[in-house]
């Protein structure tokens, strides 16, 4: 793989189940990896991670992969987790080498959040978390290695953590997750244009696709990882039937919108909601940008997609309500409400 080139990517940290014995929810979690110029960073956020008594355990994140026949690890380093069981820990790392033996990125394909005993150094890593960071068949032993590897460095007293601090490392790394692709589509094209100009005959690349496919991967990273986002309840009717979440981070409004954006800044927030079929699954999307139902406030005219209006039940003001467009879950497209 070639690292000098920027890449990021966002892998969820799961335990495959929803609630705790004790009824608490579950430990969860996600890291963002970013690499280029031969550089490397990796976040790990968590939240509810908690095991054994305060103190007794402390958290460590490592990869595994295969190369050949050989199963490898390495250890990242270690997670700073408050008593809460939140914790955001940054690491730094070299592409092509990630663990000091040679092996790059690319040789590790699982990433684990795993328990680490502070009074017993003989005793085996207890995993909490998983997360695939590219898809690939990874062979159970190396889930088995985990169980059976000893903790490699001295147990040291686990610290607390404000969810709004991080630590640094240069040791260990992660390996980017499988986005969507970004194919192209090849259309045969006609032989002239419609000014006339004579073409080779040969497929005439177009690129309308990625941005159908980049705006599907962010609503859909943002349902996976909702929980970190503050739930809300906009409207006392409302026919979209989507579950609906407040973003503070304007700039990343996926939608090309200029009008939205705008808006959004203008009032420091927009809503994303996401509207599940029968089996739970989204089925529709909805971005949502403050303003009042006239014209100077409608986002682009609605030419962008924002062509259906709602007020907020938050409010006793008539005029005070958002602007909503619609994007279809499978295809990308956004579509008249």
């Amino acid at each position: 793989m070639d690292y000098t080139k920027y890449r990021r990517d966002i892998i969820m940290l799961e335990t495959g189940r929803r609630e705790t014995q004790s009824g608490q929810e579950a430990e969860r979690g996600y890291l963002k990896l970013e690499t280029g110029n031969n550089k490397g960073a990796l976040r790990c956020v968590v939240q509810k991670l908690r095991y054994g008594k305060p103190g007794d355990y402390l958290f460590k994140l490592l990869l595994f992969g295969k190369r050949g026949e050989k199963v490898l690890h390495a250890v990242v380093g270690d997670l700073v987790i408050n008593r809460q069981g939140y914790g955001e820990s940054y690491f730094r790392f070299d592409p092509r080498d990630v663990d000091g033996r040679g092996n790059s990125l690319d040789d590790y394909s699982v990433a684990i959040v795993a328990a680490a005993s502070t009074t017993d150094i003989k005793e085996p890593l207890h995993p909490l978390l998983r997360g695939v960071l590219r898809e690939e068949v990874v062979p159970a032993s190396s889930e088995t290695a985990l169980q059976e590897k000893k903790t490699e460095e001295s147990a040291e007293e686990a610290r607390s953590l404000g969810p709004d601090q991080e630590t640094e490392s240069m040791q260990g790394a992660a390996v980017p997750a499988s986005s969507p692709s970004i194919e192209e589509n090849e259309e045969t094209t006609p032989q002239a244009d419609s000014a006339g100009s004579p073409y080779t005959g040969e497929p005439r690349k177009k690129y309308n696709d990625f941005y159908n496919k980049h705006l599907l991967h962010f609503c859909r990273y943002t349902g996976q990882v909702s929980g970190f986002y503050e739930k809300v309840n906009p409207f006392e009717e409302d026919p979209t039937g989507a579950q609906w979440l407040k973003l503070l981070n304007v700039e990343e409004i996926p939608l090309v919108s200029p009008g939205a954006r705008h808006f959004a800044k203008m009032h420091r927030h927009y809503l994303f909601g996401a509207k599940p079929d029968s089996e739970g699954m989204a089925e529709k999307y909805y971005f949502a940008v403050p303003g009042r139902p006239v014209n100077e406030d409608q986002p682009d005219g609605g030419l962008s997609g924002f062509t259906h209006w709602q007020p907020f039940s938050g409010s006793e003001d008539p005029m005070v309500g958002y602007w909503i467009a619609c994007v279809d879950a499978k295809s990308g497209d956004i579509e008249e409400y």
